[in-house]
């Protein structure tokens, strides 16, 4: 059986044989499997070479085997006790699948280094090294103390552990000399990395860069891809150093050396090592040795990447941003960064935080700046600093949302880097916030002063374009002042500066700080910035071709400054696009009005002003025109639906907010048209604080304009919000007057008419509307001056100036207005009736949606004192619907009043049902909720119909309580002019209520004193009567005086009373008891009863109708006791059968 072992070292080794370790594992296993003395080493020697080729499942089964024999002869003893090595080597660390037991392993290595193995003491040390939880606790000492006794006995790995521990003081006292000698011993028996760490301490310690090399060989030959990666890196340190073409022998020699480190790092790339592949991926793309191949170079990077090398993962991201051997990917480029910075590289969050910014995605950009600026190992470096920089940047020019740092400390941050570490990039923002504010107070001289260091020591051509606009900013305009900002351009111009360039560009060309004019400077200057891809400059260049007649050419720049996103490019093209609609063929016009749309769309997301008050303009003009087009539609109803009316206002209310979202933004970057514009809107839409508001800002900003709504509005009383002021309001309007302001004329005419601010006065109200005419052709001027000779009773007057203010503006509603009535009542003998003007005027002016011109021409369609045809009554009822929507309470409340009853039309010519067609049909729910909105308008009468409503519960539930609080309401409504109706009605609802009653007797005492003839008062005269007949409501009696009343209106065929004085005379009350006056008086009701037909006892008052009954049971009783008459008993059946028939119908 040694045969077979002897027979398998030969094909294992080579010895006498080709290596063969198939046929060598077959000798062994034969030698294995069978019994005999030798059997251990044949298992011993199959499981070494199972593990050596990667079998170690198999391997372990084998080792076992081994380890389990027990041999006393020493010549066995050594494999078996590898074999136990293997087996607890298999227990520690878990290999092939086997379950870990490191406690077993342990035991297993305390009871091998007990027979002096150094292999076991190697593996004891490593468990102590490391520690086994619950097994043994970490303890370097003994660690070490076992690595000595393994290194002693010559164990090479133990011999390694052992110097590095002595060189590091781990485990024992730092002893580096030792140490050099332990790494020398480990290194003379070929472990690799203790010559690797010989050429180190070659290299740094003793600086001999040969002896180094000399070791880094022998270790790189041994395959220690560490000394392969150093070699290159050595050789590589010569490659960059320039070398005269001349001296040919040393440029061999870089040359050789290039050969070599390629060798090297090659080598080491091949074999895996992740520095190496990094290194060799710069070489490929710095084309350093090697062919530029920016693919190879993303290739090795991320290989390396794998290994998480965070440099080669950190050269991958600058490979997405960059688009370079990969498809640009910022989302890609962003995410290798993040994870570099996860790994604990020190520069990718500034990567990250660079490449945000970038993007313009600030809020993320300073997250990652924060973490360079706190990363303790960038503190003094470029990136630390600039890291610094940007988190104070983004603070103090509010770049972000809800910083950690307030502005106050953030210029701390760049004072310190500005002070303490003399960070040249910084100076130029130190002065940025000196100039502005940020952080600190405005310094001006401080801001020069950093502007100044900045453009000297960083050569900063932004702190010399900034130098040159404070100086502008802050000249007196003296000569020497503007040499000063001439020289701050020129400088940053010739050293590049596109925005320098520029403005020196606009010097030349508009003669800005004394420059004479050169408008060749000027575009040569123009077109030095814009080569650079400075918008404005494009701009400039565009003006200049317009300025010399040559719009292709303008249109051609403006092109090459849209490209470049610059706002004020495409606000000059969209406006030459929009000049050039009338002349461009009518198929392209709406696609060139998109195109100009779509630029200044462009430009005011970009936040420019000027293209957001241009925008704004259209949009208020598009509104107008939709306004105007609904107004044309609205006087047409034949030939037009609400629906379009209503698509067409909803159109113009989108604009108007188009218009007013523009002017806004326009109004905020200080543009003054854009605040009054957006003031008028407000004004239109009666938001008439925000509308004061923004003419607030465009009048002190010197709008005239402005100026007058001001005035107007300080003129007004009722504003919400807005405190009326009307002197000041007539001062500012006459100032704006003397400033031949023709718009304030108008105003003042106002002022003098109605005494506003000033004292009244026709005459002079007169002349500043006539100046108003003579200057602006003002229609609404001749209006005012037709009112004031209507209130002089001029009437003829009056009309030719209505008839001039109409001829002047066809459109003048109120004129129009005016004169139709005139046309329709006549005056007088000056005005004749003319129903065709009448009506011709009413009609324009209802085009203009004046709703008391729909008012007036509906009632009059709809009056019966005129035929008028189906047609013309339905329009009139049109009319009315029209005028009640637009809120007209007259239209609102006669509307309800059709509603309520219902209007038919009857041709003359029917005789029967057949032609009878419905004008208004009976809606008692519509009526009531027209009712309802004219009364909230103030409109008495309508409240008094709600009122109505719920005392008698006409299309709602009957509630006294809410009657008797809409009559108050209409009381209320004008108690200047007192409304005995409403009075009659509450006490009417109150007297109901015996606790009201009072209150009740003192609302018929008002509406009897306040009732204008004796028809009106009746009713409250009799309830008064009654009052002092009963003591009702804690009135005195006066039952004499109430009865000569109440006999009064008896006498005079009032039925209400007859029953109160036929009871009184019965009861003696006020009077003589007299039986036979009752009995004549309850029989004038019976009588009344007799003669009315069904229809008109249903029309009949409630109280008569139960005065009625009363009675009839009154004269049963007479009838039936003979009183003042003879018994009749059939009469008293007969009454007894009406009365019955009289309750059935009610209760029906």
């Amino acid at each position: 059986m040694q045969a077979y072992v002897l027979i398998g070292e030969c094909y294992e080794k080579g010895r006498g044989v080709h290596v063969n370790q198939r046929t060598a594992l077959e000798y062994y296993r034969k030698a294995a499997e069978t019994k005999s003395t030798y059997q251990m080493n044949g298992q011993y020697a199959l499981a070494e070479l199972l593990f050596r080729t990667g079998q170690a499942g198999d391997a372990f089964d084998w080792y076992k085997r081994a380890s389990s024999h027990q041999h006393y002869e020493s010549s066995f003893l050594k494999p078996i006790r590898r074999a136990k090595l293997m087996v607890a080597r298999y227990y520690l660390h878990g290999w092939a699948h086997v379950n870990p037991d490191k406690a077993r392993a342990f035991e297993m290595l305390n009871e091998l280094a007990d027979h002096d193995g150094d292999s076991a003491h190697y593996w004891l040390a490593s468990c102590y090294l490391e520690g086994i939880p619950g097994v043994c606790e970490v303890d370097t000492a003994v660690a070490f103390k076992y690595y000595m006794k393994a290194a002693k006995a010559g164990h090479l790995d133990s011999q390694f552990e052992v110097a590095y521990m002595l060189a590091h003081g781990n485990g024992t006292i730092r002893n580096r000399e030792e140490a050099l000698l332990w790494y020398k011993k480990a290194a003379n028996k070929g472990h690799p990395v203790a010559i690797y760490t010989l050429g180190l301490h070659f290299l740094h310690n003793v600086r001999n860069l040969n002896k180094a090399m000399t070791y880094f060989e022998r270790a790189a030959d041994l395959g220690h891809t560490e000394s392969m990666e150093r070699l290159a890196e050595i050789y590589l340190m010569d490659i960059a150093r320039p070398i005269s073409s001349l001296d040919r022998a040393a440029k061999r020699a870089q040359e050789q050396r290039c050969k070599q480190a390629l060798a090297w790092i090659k080598r080491a790339a091949e074999r895996g090592h992740r520095v190496a592949q990094r290194e060799l991926g710069k070489l490929h793309d710095r084309a350093l040795g090697v062919p530029e191949d920016h693919r190879k170079a993303f290739e090795l990077f991320s290989c390396a990447a794998q290994q998480n090398d965070t440099v080669a993962i950190l050269l991958l991201g600058s490979y997405y941003e960059h688009g370079q051997g990969v498809p640009q990917d910022v989302h890609r480029a962003l995410e290798h960064y993040l994870r570099a910075a996860s790994l604990g590289s020190e520069r990718a969050s500034f990567a990250a935080g660079q490449l945000y910014h970038k993007l313009h995605r600030f809020q993320e950009a300073y997250v990652q700046y924060k973490i360079a600026a706190k990363d303790k190992r960038l503190r003094g470096s470029v990136t630390g600093k600039t890291a610094r920089l940007m988190v104070a940047r983004y603070v103090l020019l509010a770049m972000v949302s809800n910083p950690e740092e307030s502005k106050e400390e953030a210029f701390e941050m760049l004072h310190d880097l500005v002070l303490k570490d003399e960070f040249s990039p910084s100076f130029y923002w130190h002065g940025y916030c000196c100039h502005h504010g940020l952080g600190t107070a405005v310094q001006l001289e401080k801001a020069i002063h950093w502007y100044n260091r900045a453009a000297e020591e960083a050569k900063d051509t932004q702190a010399m374009v900034q130098l040159a606009n404070l100086y502008e900013q802050e000249s007196s305009s003296s000569e020497e002042d503007d040499i000063r900002i001439i020289q701050c351009l020129k400088r940053a111009a010739e050293l590049g500066d596109a925005e320098g360039q520029y403005k020196l560009g606009m010097a030349h060309w508009r003669g800005l700080q004394r420059m004479e004019i050169d408008k060749i400077k000027a575009a040569e200057w123009f077109k030095q910035s814009a080569s650079q891809g400075y918008g404005m400059s494009h701009w400039a260049l565009g003006q200049m071709f317009l300025e010399n007649g040559d719009r292709d050419l303008a249109l051609l720049s403006w092109d090459n400054g849209v490209r470049l996103e610059n706002a004020a490019s495409m606000r000059s093209q969209a406006q030459l696009l929009l000049t050039m609609l009338p002349e461009t063929a009518e198929q392209d016009r709406r696609m060139q009005y998109t195109r100009a749309m779509k630029l200044l769309t462009d430009a005011a997301h970009q936040g420019d002003a000027e293209s957001h008050l241009y925008l704004g303009r259209i949009y208020v003009a598009d509104a107008a025109a939709l306004k105007q087009r609904a107004h044309a539609i609205d006087g047409d109803l034949d030939e037009h639906t609400s629906n379009d009316i209503m698509e067409l206002l909803e159109q113009q209310k989108q604009q108007e907010e188009r218009a007013k979202n523009h002017l806004e933004l326009a109004a905020k970057e200080g543009q003054v048209e854009a605040m009054f514009l957006a003031g008028q809107i407000w004004h239109e839409q009666s938001n008439y604080l925000q509308a004061n508001k923004y003419y607030q800002q465009a009048a002190d900003a010197g709008y005239m304009l402005a100026r007058v709504m001001r005035a107007r509005y300080r003129l007004a009383e009722g504003l919400p919000g807005i405190v009326a002021d009307p002197e000041a309001g007539f001062k500012e309007l006459m100032a704006c007057a003397q400033e031949q302001c023709s718009s304030a004329y108008h105003s003042l005419g106002q002022c003098y008419e109605l005494g506003l601010g000033v004292q009244q006065d026709y005459e002079k109200a007169l002349e500043w509307y006539s100046r108003s005419v003579e200057t602006t052709a003002d229609a609404e001027a001749v209006f005012r001056i037709g009112r004031i000779h209507a209130r002089d009773h001029k009437e003829l007057d009056a009309c030719r100036w209505y008839e001039l203010a109409c001829h002047m503006d066809n459109t003048h509603a109120r004129a129009h207005y005016h004169l139709g009535l005139y046309y329709l009542h006549g005056v007088h003998d000056t005005i004749q009736r003319n129903f065709e003007s009448a009506v011709y005027h009413l009609q324009q002016a209802i085009r203009q949606n004046d709703y008391d011109a729909m008012f007036e021409l509906g009632i009059l369609y709809l009056s019966d004192d005129m035929q008028f045809t189906v047609e013309q009554q339905l329009d009139g009822f049109a009319y009315l619907e029209h005028a009640a929507q637009l809120g007209s309470c007259d239209a609102q409340r006669e509307l309800g009043k059709l509603y309520h009853t219902g209007k038919d039309y009857c041709p003359s010519s029917s005789i029967d049902d057949t032609g009878i067609v419905t004008i208004v049909p009976q809606q008692l729910g519509r009526a009531f909720d027209l009712f309802c909105q004219a009364a909230e308008q103030g409109d008495r009468s309508a409240a008094l119909f709600v009122g109505t409503f719920y005392e008698h519960g006409i299309h709602v539930s009957a509630d006294p309580s809410s009657a008797a609080q809409w009559y108050d309401i209409a009381i209320r409504l004008d108690l200047q002019q007192p409304w005995w109706v409403a009075e009659l009605a509450l006490a009417r609802v109150l007297h109901q209520d015996p606790s009201q009653r009072s209150r009740a007797y003192q609302l018929f005492q008002a509406a009897f004193e306040h009732a204008e003839t004796d028809e009106q008062r009746s009713t409250a005269e009799i309830m008064m009567a009654r009052y002092r007949l009963h003591g009702w409501g804690d009135v005195s009696i006066q039952d004499k005086v109430a009865m000569m009343v109440l006999l009064r209106y008896a006498r005079a065929g009032e039925a209400r009373v007859f029953y109160e004085v036929a009871w009184s005379f019965e009861r003696g009350l006020g009077v003589d008891q007299d039986l036979k006056q009752a009995f004549i008086w309850y029989s004038q009701l019976e009588q009344l009863a007799s003669t009315l037909t069904q229809e008109e006892e249903e029309l009949l008052d409630d109280d008569l109708q139960q005065d009625i009954t009363n009675a009839l049971v009154r004269l049963v009783e007479f009838y039936r006791c003979g009183w003042t008459t003879r018994v009749d008993l059939a009469k008293a059946t007969t009454l007894e059968n009406q009365i019955a028939r009289r309750t059935r119908v009610r209760d029906l």
